[in-house]
């Protein structure tokens, strides 16, 4: 069975496509648990979602938060996963979609090949009104699988983005065994961050032995301005809960003695989630540059990773050579501003923007 673990949020205008997507999966309903996980919606979600558990009392499970979790400090999917009971586990945002035929997919993998960690899957971008406008990357021919042995493997995969790092947590379905062995989770209560998709993606990234790839989009994201990843609020600084997160992953690894099996994967995960994004968004969309961000920024990466030229990942790594390049100068104002202008020349070529993560 699988165990889809849905948060919903005020989420009336998209929550039947996403439900109705899960529904008319080709597999059937027999093989599917729906745990969906509202977080003290004030519009009419709750009201559309006891509408589908109606229908389908023994497969849907609606838990009903009374307070909010950015006032609790919990993360919703971790109660997803206390009350899942399927084999396998998928998270859907209230705003996606599935293809139909993606649970049919990824079950024909998983029952011929039962040891598998996680699959990964590939997905379309779409805007707010579902029109695809890019797929994301390819994944190889078909189905890939890879066993990972060992530690110096985990660094050659991850060295071509066979591991990703920290991510997204949709684009994969996870066997559930393996999480609860592993002890992975997402990190809520005192350590609650925005960006928690990266924290368990990092965690899976450090544990996964046995992983298949597969290359065909089965998860329709809805990428819009106005979601909490893409907040448009002028200067908003949601993008530095990425560097939260980074810390508290960082802390997780050292805690559990991951930084003496396999420092190098740790501190590429860690700088890239810390890093990568939040300097080009803080140096290229913020008026006035928060100077003080980026320094502290620069400072933390130095402090933790001092040893970061040394890091045979990052050295092969396309996203942090742009910022290793950079990093051994001092982040001074006139060297901002001054790279702010060289940049903003060279930002239009689309190879520039991806390892920017702008595009």
């Amino acid at each position: 069975m699988i165990s889809v673990i849905i948060l919903t949020y005020n989420g009336e205008k998209y929550i039947r496509k996403c439900l109705d997507s899960v529904i008319n999966q080709t597999v059937g309903m027999g093989q599917i648990e729906m745990i969906i996980i509202d977080d003290a919606s004030t519009d009419s979600t709750v009201d559309i979602v006891k509408e589908y558990e109606g229908k389908y009392p023994e497969n849907i499970c609606l838990i009903l938060r009374k307070e909010n979790s950015l006032g609790t400090g919990e993360v919703n999917r971790n109660i997803g996963l206390d009350y899942a009971t399927g084999e396998y586990i998928l998270f859907l945002d209230q705003d996606d979609w599935y293809e139909h035929n993606a649970f049919e997919m990824l079950l024909a993998i998983v029952n011929d090949n039962p040891c598998l960690d996680y699959v990964e899957y590939r997905f379309n971008y779409t805007d707010v009104d579902e029109n695809i406008y890019k797929v994301s990357r390819k994944l190889g021919q078909g189905v890939t699988f890879y066993s990972i042995g060992d530690e110096e493997t985990r660094v050659a995969c991850a060295k071509k983005s066979i591991i990703p790092g920290a991510t997204y947590a949709w684009n994969k379905m996870y066997r559930k065994e393996f999480l609860d062995e592993n002890v992975i989770f997402y990190n809520d209560g005192a350590n609650r961050t925005g960006f928690t998709d990266n924290f368990f993606s990092g965690l899976v990234a450090m544990y996964a032995t046995n992983i298949a790839r597969l290359n065909e989009p089965l998860y329709n994201y809805r990428n819009y301005i106005g979601s909490y990843s893409h907040d448009a609020k002028k200067n908003s600084k949601v993008q530095f809960e990425r560097c939260k997160v980074a810390l508290v992953f960082y802390n997780e690894c050292k805690s559990r003695g991951l930084l003496e099996t396999n420092k190098e994967l740790v501190e590429y995960i860690f700088a890239r989630t810390f890093l990568v994004k939040t300097f080009w968004k803080f140096l290229l969309t913020y008026d006035p540059i928060p100077y003080e961000t980026i320094e502290y920024i620069q400072d933390k990466i130095l402090e933790i990773c001092p040893d970061y030229k040394n890091n045979s990942i990052m050295l092969v790594r396309n996203d942090m050579k742009l910022l290793m390049d950079i990093l051994d100068k001092k982040w001074t104002k006139e060297f901002l501003d001054e790279l702010q202008l060289e940049i903003n020349k060279l930002s239009e070529d689309s190879n520039i923007r991806k390892y920017m993560y702008l595009s």
